[in-house]
């Protein structure tokens, strides 16, 4: 049971947008509620760049997107980039904040929903093929 949390627990953290920090994350999560770290620092790598990039990040920015209907903003991204100078820097940043913020906020929603599915269902999985190993070979 404590190896499907810490499976749970890398999951999760793997699959959320913490770029860079996952694996660290991870142990010092599984380590401050005394789960076993081999196997949550193992299955956060079911969230590897490309599947972050091209499947998880892209499904929670959409499902975000469905659930909160951020307003469609026309930002010429460029255009406000030739603009930047030290004099404008707040006054641009803080427009772009504006414009992106339900955006962002759509895109980490999503990400939390992802993010526990997926670590619900690899979780679950972990602990059926325990299960079913421990009864195939009972020590």
């Amino acid at each position: 049971m404590m190896v499907s949390v810490s499976v749970f627990l890398g999951v999760f953290i793997g699959v959320f947008p913490t770029i860079g920090v996952a694996l660290p994350l991870t142990a010092f999560a599984t380590g401050l509620l005394r789960l076993p770290k081999g196997p949550g620092l193992v299955a956060s790598f079911v969230a590897t760049p490309p599947t972050l990039f091209m499947f998880f990040y892209p499904l929670g920015y959409l499902l975000g997107k469905k659930l909160t209907a951020p307003p469609a903003v026309d930002v010429q991204l460029l255009v406000e980039l030739r603009r930047l100078a030290p004099s404008t820097v707040r006054e641009i940043l803080g427009g772009l904040w504006r414009d992106a913020r339900p955006h962002v906020l759509a895109f980490v929603l999503g990400m939390i929903i992802v993010s526990l599915l997926t670590a619900v269902i690899v979780a679950a999985a972990s602990y059926w093929l325990i299960v079913r190993r421990n009864r195939a070979n009972p020590s």
